[in-house]
């Protein structure tokens, strides 16, 4: 049996099946939307032009902005805090699009962004006049965190496909290293690499991550765990924009080029944790 996502009043709004599998629109507050979080395309005859892909990428920039907005109208905590996760997953989605160049992406990324904007604009006009009970709230919570799973489907596909992408890229590095001549012994190894280092990672490979700084390596190594820039600031207890200068010196020291391959290079190469990182700040 599907899961339902009611809207604010309790009506049955979207029921999700299972995955893959095209979601059952509701009556209720939001029934003009026919597809929800991960839900297939419907078929077109024709490929999408690059007007309907710059509109759609505007598009979902403004609901975006418009989301994020919609935090500050709710005061009870909990639920501001799954709306703030929710509109932090958003800013990964869009950055990613931005950092790849596929505002392709869009074009499914709108529906599930509509969905969330017009759920969470009836709830705070609802909140504006005073209505907030606490079994509406509850119902409130499961809907955004049904979304936000949504969201974090989609981050998990993008980082997939950039994983992919970098492990052929790597294969036909691989192959070009193995036709060089191998050196008669280690002792032609740079000396200041760690001897573990060289044992664990391919010596091209070793050579980029020992050019990381200890804190560099940690941020690299959070990355993969789906955190923005600012949580990652929380946590090393530095600034937002640290953290950006970090990455962009992580990208060029690693040779990627933006925050997908990277998060695809720490996980390809053993440097994403195991579990929920904890990790100190390194000075």
């Amino acid at each position: 049996m599907g899961h339902l996502v009611q809207d604010v009043a309790g009506q049955p709004l979207i029921e999700l099946d299972e995955p893959g599998e095209r979601q059952r629109v509701h009556s209720g507050a939001f029934a003009e939307c026919a597809l929800l979080l991960g839900a297939p395309s419907p078929p077109s005859g024709a490929a999408p032009s690059l007007r309907d892909v710059r509109a759609a990428y505007d598009e979902c920039r403004h609901l975006q902005a418009h989301i994020a907005t919609l935090c500050g109208d709710i005061a009870d905590q909990k639920t501001r805090e799954l709306v703030q996760q929710i509109s932090a997953h958003i800013d990964q989605i869009m950055d990613v699009i931005a950092e790849d160049n596929h505002p392709q992406v869009c074009l499914k990324l709108r529906e599930p962004l509509t969905v969330t904007d017009n759920f969470l604009s009836h709830y705070a006009r609802l909140i504006r006049r005073g209505h907030d009970p606490a079994e509406m709230k509850e119902r409130v919570r499961d809907n955004l965190a049904t979304l936000d799973r949504g969201f974090v489907e989609i981050w998990q596909e993008l980082i997939q496909e950039a994983v992919v992408d970098l492990g052929k890229l790597s294969d036909v590095i691989e192959e070009t290293i193995e036709q060089l001549p191998v050196p008669a012994d280690v002792a032609n190894l740079p000396p200041e690499l760690p001897e573990s280092v060289g044992r664990s990672h391919p010596p091209h490979v070793a050579v980029l991550i020992d050019s990381l700084t200890p804190r560099q390596l940690s941020i690299l190594r959070i990355l993969t765990t789906g955190r923005t820039d600012q949580e990652i600031g929380d946590m090393l207890f530095i600034s937002k924009r640290t953290v950006t200068t970090h990455l962009t010196e992580i990208y060029d020291k690693i040779r990627v080029r933006n925050r997908a391959e990277a998060v695809a290079f720490a996980v390809r190469w053993g440097l994403a944790p195991p579990d929920e990182p904890e990790l100190t700040p390194v000075a």
